[in-house]
């Protein structure tokens, strides 16, 4: 019986370790957001959270929140933003406005004013917050939107549509 009973437990090991799903815990970053998806609109934010978000869930969310969008390989924060805020018709922020609006970050472009429009447009409209690391808040930009990141995303995003 001892026998069968660590086999069980063996297996049961194996499956949580290797699995690739990774379930928005209370403690994840995102759970609250990821759990609003799933109660209000019975959207499931499954498999690995921290990997880059797939094109079906990315049509599916495009759909929630009424993007007219096509989906991408790897779409970019920057892209999503985009898409994002001129739905909304944010008006062009003035130089002074983005600057500050971007100075807590620490990947800002310091070269194209133009390419910071849209994340300081998302920064005011409540859209984008950062990510903290050890060298201050970042936006990693130009990196793809992961699902959670997609997720929380909408969720503000439908915050301020409403």
């Amino acid at each position: 019986m001892k026998k069968n009973t660590l086999m069980v437990f063996l297996v049961l090991l194996v499956i949580v370790i290797f699995s690739q799903n990774t379930f928005a815990s209370g403690t994840y970053w995102a759970a609250g957001d990821i759990q609003y998806l799933k109660n209000a609109y019975n959207i499931e934010v499954k498999g690995d959270l921290d990997k880059p978000a797939e094109k079906d869930f990315q049509e599916l969310i495009f759909k929630l929140v009424g993007l007219n969008n096509n989906s991408e390989d790897e779409l970019s924060r920057y892209k999503l933003l985009y898409y994002m805020v001129n739905s909304l018709q944010i008006k062009d922020l003035v130089k002074e406005e983005c600057a500050e609006l971007l100075c807590v970050f620490e990947d800002t472009c310091k070269y194209c004013d133009k390419a910071n429009m849209i994340p300081a447009k998302a920064k005011k409209a409540g859209l984008l917050r950062g990510r903290k690391t050890a060298e201050g808040l970042i936006m990693s930009i130009n990196e793809p939107v992961t699902k959670a990141e997609l997720a929380v995303l909408a969720v503000r995003y439908l915050k301020t549509t409403r």
